[in-house]
């Protein structure tokens, strides 16, 4: 993956009695998915809604709406020439998220890594306890530790443990414990086992269930600096992490009561108090929406509950409709999805909210700021040859 920005100056530190609070940078990104083998042709697919959707060879839905005629279930699956169809479990997660890493820490030395913090998670199923060891085998030159502190052990909340992560990581940070992080997740809900579980739990998209899931996998990275050592090392800044809410749904979909988004109302509401609009200037909000009701009724109660008026309609995105839901991993192709939005739209907004619900009742929300504006000619010239593309209108983005 190459290096699509240019160096930008270093930017002197304020003095003490100015300082605020530390900002957290995300200065690096990767994505491994059905639709693209690098972040920036995931990122593009995604906004002109190229989909990569199959039939799976053994697992079988209903065909008519009595269930008389089957077919394959809908599968997003990466090209078997990438990763072979019958790679399964930790394996698989490995081969996923190895390349997302490799493109999220381009051009970055390996005496900084080793002073990072990993959060590397696999939410694949089976899931293997060597998840870790597998990943160092695979990156033997990348200083990956063999295991992370007590107090950052992996969420139970597959759904929400990416967005977690981040904040986790964004929190450390601050704290001074460390001056960078690498937060990545893989995840995969294309093998055989994990579309059996969603079959028998009723969920998979068919003709008689009309609202369930098309399953996708992915597996994405980024990295996080404090913005003070982004600066010092003239790194580009994609998007700092403007604020976050955490919520608990007390009526979870996994139970009898319906939703009432108390939840993702109260992750909302406490990622806007840090703000100085509280919301105003949010222009885009990406959600794991999936189709499935639950999310949707909930969504719908939250939309008009936490949001202020605003002259400009927002815009509502949720790439499952593209990758096919990702599980685990689907909270970091909504990220690269906001990050390659900042860099690519000419008016993109100055904020961009993500959120994510996992079923048994976590909801995360963070807030993205903007970050560095970058000479469009040479990142759009670098950005087509490393997609190889030849002609301009293979980036509509350009004239927005």
């Amino acid at each position: 993956m190459l290096n699509l920005f240019s160096r930008r100056p270093a930017q002197p530190s304020q003095p003490p009695q100015q300082q605020q609070v530390e900002r957290i940078a995300i200065t690096g990104m990767g994505l491994l998915c059905p639709v693209g083998g690098t972040a920036w042709g995931a990122a593009l697919a995604m906004r002109k809604k190229i989909s990569s959707f199959m039939e799976h060879e053994t697992v079988l839905v209903a065909d008519d709406r009595y269930g008389t005629v089957l077919r394959g279930a809908t599968i997003s699956r990466v090209p078997d020439e990438v990763i072979p169809r019958d790679l399964c479990g930790s394996d698989r997660a490995v081969a996923l998220l190895s390349p997302a890493i490799r493109q999220c820490i381009v051009g970055f030395s390996s005496q900084l890594l080793k002073r990072a913090v990993w959060l590397l998670d696999d939410f694949s199923e089976p899931a293997a306890q060597d998840f870790r060891a597998r990943l160092r085998g695979a990156l033997p030159d990348l200083p990956i530790p063999e295991a992370v502190g007590d107090d950052l052990t992996a969420p139970a909340y597959p759904r929400c443990a990416f967005f977690e992560r981040i904040i986790q990581a964004a929190e450390r940070l601050r704290q001074g414990k460390e001056q960078l992080a690498i937060v990545g997740c893989a995840d995969s809900h294309v093998t055989a086992p994990s579309l059996e579980e969603l079959l028998y739990a009723g969920r998979l998209k068919d003709a008689a269930n009309p609202e369930g899931i098309l399953v996708g996998e992915a597996a994405g990275a980024i990295l996080l600096e404090t913005e003070t050592h982004a600066r010092q090392r003239n790194a580009t800044i994609l998007a700092t992490i403007g604020s976050w809410g955490r919520g608990t749904e007390p009526n979870p979909w996994t139970g009898t009561k319906p939703s009432i988004a108390r939840g993702i109302t109260d992750a909302f509401l406490e990622a806007f108090e840090s703000l100085d609009d509280k919301g105003e200037s949010i222009g885009t909000v990406i959600a794991d929406l999936n189709g499935e009701r639950a999310r949707a009724l909930e969504w719908g109660l939250v939309e008009g509950r936490v949001f202020p008026p605003s002259e400009r309609e927002r815009a509502l995105k949720h790439p499952a409709d593209t990758l096919g839901d990702c599980g685990g991993a689907m909270g970091a192709a909504m990220m690269v999805d906001a990050l390659a939005g900042f860099m690519l739209h000419h008016n993109a907004p100055r904020r961009v909210a993500l959120s994510t619900s996992d079923e048994a009742g976590e909801r995360r929300v963070i807030f993205l700021e903007r970050g560095d504006r970058v000479e469009r000619r040479p990142f759009m010239n670098g950005l087509r040859k490393e997609l190889n593309m030849e002609k301009q209108p293979a980036l509509p983005e350009e004239d927005t």
